[in-house]
């Protein structure tokens, strides 16, 4: 099974939140984002894009952040959550040439 397909993978409801994960940029260096939405499926125009931070505030902000994202869609925006390539959960790791190019 390829790594980087979302078949099967868990998505998780959590009272009005809907928390869907997948990968952007898949064929280069796969990078994985969750998508926050309402339960109800009600939501606003527009969306949120949730970035981290790098290096050891990256640690300590990640719960933070998934929170935010959770907060926002409670709201009924759409919150897009991810990992920078060579980050988190996401393809790469700080020897992948051009990183920042990805």
């Amino acid at each position: 099974m390829d790594p980087r397909s979302t078949e099967g993978a868990v998505v998780l409801t959590t009272g009005t939140v809907e928390r869907r994960p997948f990968w952007m940029n898949r064929d280069e260096l796969p990078t994985a984002a969750w998508l926050h939405t309402p339960v109800d499926g009600l939501v606003r125009p527009g969306g949120v894009v949730v970035c981290p931070s790098f290096g050891f505030e990256y640690a300590h902000a990640h719960r933070t952040l998934l929170h935010l994202a959770d907060l926002l869609a409670e709201r009924g925006s759409a919150a897009l959550r991810l990992d920078y390539p060579g980050r988190g959960d996401s393809a790469g790791d700080e020897s992948t040439p051009d990183l920042a190019g990805a």
